[in-house]
Parts: structure tokens; C-alpha cells; sequence
């Protein structure tokens, strides 16, 4: 199931988030390590329509993060991906977290389609995108710069509707 996020989640999010790079590969470069309360809480109020959830298991307890990004002129995008424990990763739980995000924006948006953008060399989260159904958008990707390297990011999409 999902939940919405909540500013006491903060402390999940902090543990989490474990190192620079693990920042960068969950979040990009918008966030700079340490993540901070501030940073999110002043995230949140620069973008009001975006929200935050956290996936939790039959037991309720918090595993995953992401982000539910809509937009005026294109599908909605997921963000934020992360499972959090990391010896809760490979275990199929991204995938069960991903698919309840979709319905929830299939409940709320009711999209044609919907995207999320990946690192090329997170071979862990594309084959967990690929297994909910995303495929790659052939020619939609560019280009992270951190700690001095570039890293490439590739867009997926997933189809909910026929073209």
C-alpha cells in the first residue's frame, strides 16, 4: 500500500539515503548531501502539486519513497524512486511500489501514459521498470554531471492507454 508522506518520515528518508551517490542516483542533482528537513520541506513548497509516498507493506511498515509528478503538457512522471532498506532491494518490492503509484495516478489523472526518467547504468531499477511494463523512449535521455563524471539518463514510459 501506499501513503501519503509526512514530515515525521523525515527520519526514514535520512536513513535511507545513505551517501552522496545514493542521493544523486534517487534524486539527481536537485538535492545536495546532507539531505536535509529544510531541503525537502523548501522542495515541497516550490512544488505544491507534486507529492510524496511512501510504500509500506501488509504490516505497515515503510519500505519504499517516491514521488507522483503531474504535468499540464505530457503524462505524469514518477520521481524519487527508492526502495529504502537496502536489504529489502531485489526482492520485488520497487516493482509492487511502482505499480500502486500508477494506480494511483490512473485514479487521479487517468493518463494515457506514464514516464519516470533512470540512470543508464542502474541496471537494478530498469529491470524493475521494464518488469511493470515501462519500456525506453528511443532518443529521450541527457545528461547528470556529479562529482565531475556524466552520468546519462534515460527516459521511460509506460502506456496506459492505446496511441
Amino acid at each position: 500500500m501506499i501513503r501519503a508522506y509526512g514530515d515525521d518520515d523525515f527520519a526514514l528518508l535520512s536513513r535511507w539515503v545513505t551517501d552522496p551517490y545514493v542521493l544523486f542516483q534517487y534524486s539527481g542533482t536537485y538535492f545536495s548531501w546532507p539531505l536535509t528537513r529544510k531541503q525537502i520541506a523548501d522542495y515541497l513548497e516550490r512544488y505544491p502539486e507534486r507529492k510524496f509516498y511512501i510504500g509500506c507493506d501488509a504490516a505497515g511498515k515503510p519500505y519504499a519513497f517516491g514521488e507522483i509528478i503531474p504535468k499540464a503538457d505530457q503524462p505524469p512522471r514518477l520521481g524519487r524512486l527508492l526502495v529504502g532498506d537496502p536489504e529489502l532491494r531485489g526482492r520485488g518490492l520497487g516493482g509492487i511500489f511502482v505499480r500502486e503509484l500508477v494506480a494511483g495516478i490512473r485514479e487521479t489523472l487517468d493518463p494515457a501514459a506514464v514516464d519516470l526518467f533512470v540512470l543508464e547504468e542502474n541496471r537494478q531499477a530498469i529491470r524493475c521498470y521494464e518488469k511493470a511494463g515501462f519500456r525506453f523512449v528511443p532518443g529521450e535521455h541527457f545528461d547528470l554531471v556529479f562529482r565531475g563524471k556524466a552520468y546519462q539518463v534515460l527516459k521511460m514510459r509506460l502506456l496506459l492507454k492505446p496511441e
